[in-house]
C-alpha cells in the first residue's frame, strides 16, 4: 500500500484568527462544502463557510486543517471522498469528483505537518513544519 498526503482538520492553531472553529474531530479528512453566494468572496462573514471544509464522516466544519499521510491509494481516496459527498443527500456530479481531485492535488503542495486555512477559495499555510 502507497501513502498518500490528505487533508484532515485539526485544532492546532485555533484561535489565530478570532473567527475560528472546529467541530470536526481530530484527523477526519475534509472536503469542500457549500458556500452561500452572499458569502463566496468574504472569508470574515458570520456564517464561515467561505473559511471551513467538511469532515467526512461528522458532516460538521473547521477552518483549520492539516497536511497528514495516509495508507492509501489516490483511488481510494476519490472513492472515500465521492462516498463522503453521497452522505450530504446531494447528487454526485463530474465536479465531485474534480473537487476530490483538487483537494488531493492541494495536499501534495505542502508538506506533511502543515497547518493550513482555507480562505475564499485559497488555501495557505498558517504553520509550517518544523524541519
Amino acid at each position: 500500500m502507497e501513502k498518500i498526503k490528505v487533508i484532515v482538520s485539526t485544532t492546532e492553531t485555533q484561535g489565530q484568527r478570532r473567527n475560528d472553529f472546529c467541530s470536526v474531530p481530530e484527523g477526519e479528512p475534509v472536503l469542500f462544502g457549500f458556500v452561500c453566494d452572499s458569502d463566496a468572496d468574504n472569508p470574515d462573514s458570520s456564517c464561515g463557510c467561505s473559511r471551513s471544509l467538511s469532515g467526512f464522516n461528522c458532516m460538521k466544519f473547521s477552518t483549520t486543517f492539516k497536511v497528514v499521510a495516509k495508507e492509501m491509494t489516490k483511488k481510494q481516496y476519490i472513492k472515500m471522498y465521492v462516498d463522503a459527498w453521497r452522505k450530504t443527500g446531494f447528487p454526485v456530479m463530474r465536479t465531485t469528483r474534480l473537487d476530490a481531485d483538487i483537494m488531493y492535488n492541494t495536499a501534495w503542495r505542502f508538506p506533511i505537518g502543515t497547518v493550513l486555512e482555507y480562505r475564499a477559495g485559497i488555501f495557505s499555510a498558517r504553520r509550517w513544519p518544523k524541519s
